[in-house]
């Protein structure tokens, strides 16, 4: 990782918000990078609710397509937040761009799965360890998700040695999967619901974790929060408000999610949805920082209180 390639991925960015004008707000805009995906569409919520407005703060929403892209454009200057996983900013701050988690994002919640194992409902495959021998699609090769798939078949008492992993988009894994070209797929919201009838579930891999964890945090850079403490505090309490209403307020957030990423209305509102934080509790990224040393996603042990800042 370089600074020059930091830079390049950075500033390829959507605009996607505007600030809006109010008479309380500080001169100097919020740039917020986002994903146009369910678990990071806090700070959308409240821009649709005015809530920074009411709170004096300037923010632009930006779209990128993923957290790498977010914590490259916060270290190149083009951002001032964004939502990016704990493995992220363990990266960039082991790189020596010190990233800072500053308030929680989103909590994995085992009643409300965004990512599952599934088979085809007529596969021979119950068990993790039937997929021994078999071929399974994840998103990714190299990262959090492949890594909890792995984990969860150790901690089942299946040998992940034996089971070939491809790496397949979301979209594709369904045809593969009624193809047979795949024998299970770590599926993600919204294709998991599209293909609720023709498949089951086999697990869920982040149960493997065992305990709760930040899906993704809201980072910055230790400079930036230094230097605009009060506005950073401001902006996590209301990222908190929004997140309480996002939890309580399913059908209603729903509505707005369906907009903003185009998704049906009828999916946004009857798919899993995320469980958004209200509190920033470091030891929440702890279990992330542990899996990301133990399967080498980042280079060296980093614990949570040398990415964490208190605004």
């Amino acid at each position: 990782m370089n600074r020059r390639a930091l830079i390049g991925a950075g500033t390829a960015a959507l605009f996607v918000g505007q600030r809006s004008p109010a008479r309380a707000q500080s001169s100097a805009p919020i740039r917020i990078g986002i994903n146009l995906n369910d678990s990071s569409l806090g700070p959308a919520y409240a821009v649709e609710q005015g809530l920074f407005r009411q709170a004096g703060l300037n923010v632009e929403l930006q779209n990128f397509s993923n957290t790498n892209a977010t914590a490259q454009a916060i270290v190149a200057g083009a951002l001032d937040v964004g939502v990016v996983d704990c493995i992220t900013v363990a990266n960039a701050f082991i790189h020596g761009f010190p990233l800072a988690a500053f308030a929680g994002g989103c909590l994995f919640a085992k009643t409300s799965p965004t990512l599952v194992m599934v088979t085809t409902k007529t596969s021979a495959i119950h068990t993790p360890r039937d997929l021994e021998n078999q071929t399974v699609a994840v998103p990714a090769l190299k990262g959090l998700s492949a890594s909890m798939a792995v984990e969860w078949l150790r901690v089942n008492g299946a040998d992940p040695a034996k089971v070939k992993f491809i790496e397949l988009p979301f979209p594709d894994m369904n045809t593969d999967l009624e193809r047979g070209s795949i024998a299970a797929a770590l599926q993600g919201e919204p294709f998991l619901s599209n293909a609720r009838a023709e498949q089951r579930a086999i697990g869920i891999p982040f149960e493997a974790m065992g305990k709760p964890f930040y899906i993704n945090v809201y980072a910055a850079s230790r400079d930036w929060l230094t230097n605009n403490g009060p506005a950073a505090h401001r902006l996590a309490g209301i990222l908190y408000d929004v997140a309480r209403w996002v939890n309580t307020h399913r059908p209603e957030s729903a509505t707005i999610e369906s907009r903003l990423t185009k998704l049906p209305l009828d999916v946004a509102q009857t798919m899993a949805r995320n469980v958004f934080a209200t509190s920033f509790d470091i030891q929440l990224m702890e279990p992330i920082l542990d899996v990301g040393i133990r399967y080498q996603l980042t280079a060296r042990a980093v614990h949570a209180q040398e990415i964490a800042f208190t605004v």
